[in-house]
Order: C-alpha cells, then sequence, then structure tokens
C-alpha cells in the first residue's frame, strides 16, 4: 500500500521540486523524487509533460503555490535556464506570503558563485542581459532571487545523507507525523550544511531506507 502524504486540505502538495532538467533530471532530482515518494513526501516533478517557455505556465504556478515547501537543486547550468529562474522568483515570493519553507540543494556548485553570480551563474546572467536588454527589471530580479536563495540553509549534494536532512526539515511542518520516517533506528554520520558559510551539525536517528536508494 502507498505511503500516506502528509498533505492536508490547504496544499496540494508537500514538496515541490525546481530544477534544471539537463543536469539532474535523470540522476539527482529524480533519486530524490521518488525517495521521498517512498516516504509519503507527495513532491511536485516536472516530467517533461508541461511546456516550458520564458515564462512559467499557469500549472506550474499552481504547483508552487499549492506547496508546503519548495526544494531548489542549483546546479550548473540552473541560471541558464529563464523558467527555473523564474520558478525561483515565485518560489522566494510564496515564502514571504504564503510561509512556504524553501530548501536549496547547491549540486556540484559554490554556493559562493550562486551568491556572488561567479562562474555559470555569472556567465548565464550576462547572457540573458543582452536577451533582454529592453526589461532589465526581470534580470535584476533573477540576481537578488539567486543571491537570496543561496543565503538560505542549504546542502551540499555530495553528501548520500542529504535526503535525510530534507526529510527532516520536511518532518517539521508535520508535527506527530515523524514517526513514519523511522523503519530502520540507524544513526547516521554527520551531514555538511551550507548556510553563509559551511558548517557542520548532526542529522541524528533516521531509517536507512531512502539513503539506500541513494547508493
Amino acid at each position: 500500500m502507498a505511503a500516506p502524504s502528509f498533505a492536508s486540505s490547504q496544499w496540494s502538495y508537500d514538496a515541490f521540486l525546481c530544477f534544471r532538467g539537463e543536469d539532474t533530471r535523470f540522476s539527482f532530482a529524480a533519486h530524490l523524487y521518488y525517495a521521498l515518494q517512498r516516504k509519503g513526501v507527495n513532491t511536485f516533478f516536472d516530467d517533461h509533460k508541461i511546456r516550458r517557455g520564458e515564462s512559467i505556465s499557469p500549472t506550474l504556478v499552481r504547483a508552487i503555490e499549492g506547496s508546503r515547501s519548495s526544494i531548489i537543486i542549483l546546479s550548473q547550468n540552473y541560471a541558464s535556464s529563464t523558467s527555473c529562474l523564474e520558478e525561483l522568483v515565485k518560489i522566494l515570493e510564496c515564502r514571504i506570503t504564503l510561509g512556504q519553507l524553501v530548501l536549496p540543494i547547491f549540486y556540484n556548485v559554490d554556493p559562493s558563485d550562486v551568491r556572488k553570480h561567479k562562474r555559470s551563474f555569472g556567465e548565464a546572467l550576462d547572457e540573458h542581459e543582452k536577451t533582454f536588454k529592453h526589461d532589465m527589471d526581470k534580470v535584476k530580479n533573477w540576481r537578488v532571487a539567486l543571491s537570496e536563495v543561496a543565503n538560505l540553509a542549504g546542502w551540499n549534494s555530495r553528501k548520500k545523507e542529504i535526503v535525510f536532512d530534507v526529510l527532516k526539515e520536511l518532518f517539521g511542518l508535520f508535527p506527530g507525523d515523524a514517526k513514519r520516517l523511522v523503519e530502520e533506528d540507524s544513526p547516521i554520520q554527520k551531514t555538511e550544511v551550507v548556510p553563509h558559510s559551511i558548517t557542520v551539525h548532526t542529522a541524528g536517528h533516521f531509517g536507512t531506507r531512502v539513503l539506500h536508494a541513494l547508493k
């Protein structure tokens, strides 16, 4: 029997997964999605059926607004996608207006590059300025959004325990449901967290089956 979702009538999804398809759709993003789904976390995952353009579709807007939380996978080519950037702006808007939990994951990128618009992020934004030279406010909003999300506490994707930490944050939204996470009581290793600077914290005792899904 499928695990029940924690979403209430107020929300359509427990989590919205925002990612650059060419970087992570068939790798990290897919692994994370299936691990969350197995734990009963009803997660929105764009499977290519939704057409993408310069602006996000009404379907994606509704999905973002209808999610308790958003998980943003910031990867090498993330900023080259205008639709990803538009999703990011909308997600951060919902963080303010709806109190949505926003969880950034830095997938093989340095958070400082995201925050300060360096390397691939800076190059992508420079290209966008050429394309949108008559709408520089749009690019400015993207720059502000990238800096803002990079200043939130997040995770480095190199750590396999990342799913446990994401679940720990999500279960904070669902009081009384955290016990569903524990299937095998096994301590996990320390997890690398990336706020303004890299620090380390202990995630505690959680089940091991989600971790196995990422191996």
